[in-house]
């Protein structure tokens, strides 16, 4: 033991005399040292790993772009295959196994609130301080930037529009100098009175896709929104059984009282209305922006050039996609980064003309190369200001599976509307109260 301790007294007299007799040149020597580490760590490749949309060839070129403007960054790209759910499914399987493989990823508007309530998504107020501090956040429109914000912080940026849109025949309208619907009332007393004076047994006066899918929650809380009721708004339960019935009466009445839609709505998908629709036979059409283009082609549609756009009555259900950060990353800084990279204005320029997909930037929407591939881009930026989110719940599924299977099941006569609305009432209640 005394060997011990005078062992370490030599060492540390030899530490100090060599301290005492060399200062300046060990404080160099340090110096050195510290800015070695520095380039070091400056020249180290960090790769991180992306999670995207199916759109292979622009996210490829997108990240192309990136690595050439930020040549320590490697992107290591995931195609996110199938629908909305198997994706959410893939995410929260990794999220939940607090997994760093994912850095930044790819989220549809109903996620946000069910992955920050789990604590799995990291807010953005500090990795992009200095963005914010500048002005970032005004760039993108409210409605959609909104879904990804609780709290007074952002935990994603929108990238991608997208939102419930009425598609209208302006031709007939103009012709029976009708103004266009505000409300679903109007929608049904213009429709009607359009097929009564038109006479013709092709017309249909209103469509949409009623086959129980996330879909049909979509326009469910579209005719809700009508009413004034939200279900779940700002941390709040809004159930309002009367107001629920009113709302699901007028979807029923549309088929079975007013015969402005057809009896197999129940069972139509999009596809299904977009037939219809292209074939002129459709007065409103109840959509999504992202047909837009398509609606308004000649070569597509056979009465384009009569094609008008405007919000959805009550509000348009948003569909948009946007960027987070997993609260379990390695590189959250450098996944910051590419985020903001990803869903800049000039990222989202490129992609309305590469792969047709409507920005979430208010200034993209003036842009000429974005005006060329969506020509009523005012009129889309106008659907999307008049946006609203689904319920944001952490139960969203849930909420939205009651929805659709109360509400399918009074449109194939299985319930009446107010057995549907009390239903609706009742398990909502139990499963976010």
């Amino acid at each position: 033991m005394k060997k011990i301790k005078l062992l370490l007294m030599v060492v540390v007299l030899i530490v100090s005399l060599a301290g005492c007799g060399s200062s300046e040149k060990t404080k160099d020597n340090n110096s050195e040292s510290n800015n070695q580490v520095k380039t070091e760590k400056q020249d180290e490749v960090v790769t991180i790993n992306y999670y995207g949309k199916p759109d292979t060839d622009f996210e490829k070129k997108v990240i192309e772009d990136f690595e050439k403007e930020y040549s320590n960054i490697k992107v290591n790209y995931v195609e996110l295959a199938g629908g909305s759910n198997e994706k959410l499914t893939t995410i929260q399987t990794v999220l939940q196994s607090k997994d760093s493989t994912i850095d930044v990823f790819a989220a549809d508007v109903t996620w946000p609130s069910i992955f920050i309530a789990a604590g799995w998504v990291a807010p953005l107020d500090d990795l992009l301080k200095e963005d914010i501090d500048k002005g970032l956040l005004d760039e993108y429109i409210s409605s959609a930037l909104g879904a990804f914000q609780n709290n007074n912080l952002t935990y994603g940026l929108p990238y991608i529009s997208n939102a419930g849109t009425l598609y209208y025949r302006k031709d007939l309208l103009d012709k029976y100098e009708k103004v266009v619907p505000t409300t679903w009332k109007e929608v049904v007393e213009t429709a009607k009175y359009i097929l009564e004076q038109e006479k013709n047994p092709n017309l249909v006066g209103y469509g949409s896709a009623w086959k129980q899918s996330e879909g049909l929650t979509c326009t469910v809380m579209e005719h809700f929104w009508d009413q004034d009721v939200y279900i779940y708004k700002n941390g709040k339960v809004d159930l309002d059984k009367e107001k629920i019935q009113t709302a699901l009466q007028g979807m029923y009445d549309m088929i079975y009282t007013d015969g402005v839609a057809l009896e197999a709505t129940p069972t139509f998908g999009n596809s299904d209305v977009r037939e219809i629709m292209q074939t002129g036979n459709l007065i409103f059409s109840r959509d999504w922006i992202s047909q837009a283009g398509k609606f308004m082609n000649p070569e597509i549609n056979t009465v384009a050039e009569h094609v008008g756009i405007a919000p959805v009555p009550g509000g348009s259900s948003l569909g948009v996609w946007g960027l987070m950060i997993s609260e379990y990353s390695e590189h959250k800084e450098e996944a910051a980064l590419f985020l903001k990279y990803r869903a800049s204005k000039m990222v989202q320029i490129e992609q309305a003309s590469a792969i047709h997909q409507l920005p979430a930037a208010v200034e993209a929407f003036h842009d000429s190369s974005v005006i060329e591939v969506f020509p009523a881009a005012k009129e889309l930026l106008q659907v999307m200001n008049n946006g609203e989110p689904r319920p944001l719940t952490p139960f969203y599924g849930e909420v939205s599976s009651i929805i659709q299977v109360e509400t399918h099941s009074m449109l194939t006569k299985g319930i009446t509307p107010e057995e549907a609305a009390a239903n609706i009432v009742q398990r909502v209640s139990q499963v976010i109260d």
